[in-house]
C-alpha cells in the first residue's frame, strides 16, 4: 500500500511527463493502483524497455526510485517512513548488484496488445480500477 499518498504519484505523474515531452512516450492509459502502475504506452524511436529501466540515463524507474526514496527519507509527516525504507532495504538483499534500496520489481510484466479485443479489455480494466 505504497501510492496511497499523493506525494508518491506525483513522482510517477512528473516522471511519466518527463518521458512523454523528452523521450517520445505515448500515453494512452494508465493508472496508478495502492502498490503497483498500469500503462498502455507506445514508443516510436526509443526501445520501451530503455525508457522503463535505463539504469544509464534517467529511466523511468530509475528516477522514480530515487525520487521516491528521497522523499521518504525526508518527509516528516510520514508514519510508514521506517517501515518503507525497512521494505526496500529487504527487496534490495534479494538483488544481485549490491543496491541500498529496491523500489521497483526488477522485471516489467509487459503485454503487447495485438488485437482491438485486447487493447479494450485492458483499457477497461484500467479506468475501471480508478
Amino acid at each position: 500500500m505504497f501510492f496511497t499518498l499523493e506525494i508518491y504519484k506525483d513522482i510517477c505523474i512528473e516522471s511519466l511527463d518527463y518521458c512523454r515531452k523528452n523521450k517520445g512516450l505515448k500515453i494512452y492509459s494508465y493508472v496508478i493502483m495502492s502498490n503497483h502502475i498500469h500503462l498502455i504506452v507506445q514508443t516510436d524511436e526509443i526501445p520501451l524497455s530503455d525508457i522503463i529501466r535505463d539504469p544509464m540515463a534517467i529511466g523511468f524507474k530509475k528516477f522514480t526510485a530515487k525520487r521516491i526514496i528521497e522523499t521518504v527519507e525526508t518527509l516528516v509527516s510520514e508514519s510508514r517512513n521506517e517501515w518503507i525504507l525497512n521494505k526496500f532495504e529487504y527487496d534490495a538483499k534479494k538483488h544481485i548488484y549490491k543496491i541500498k534500496y529496491q523500489v521497483w520489481q526488477r522485471d516489467s510484466h509487459a503485454e503487447e496488445l495485438l488485437s482491438n479485443k485486447f487493447i479494450e479489455q485492458k483499457k477497461n480494466y484500467i479506468h475501471q480500477s480508478r
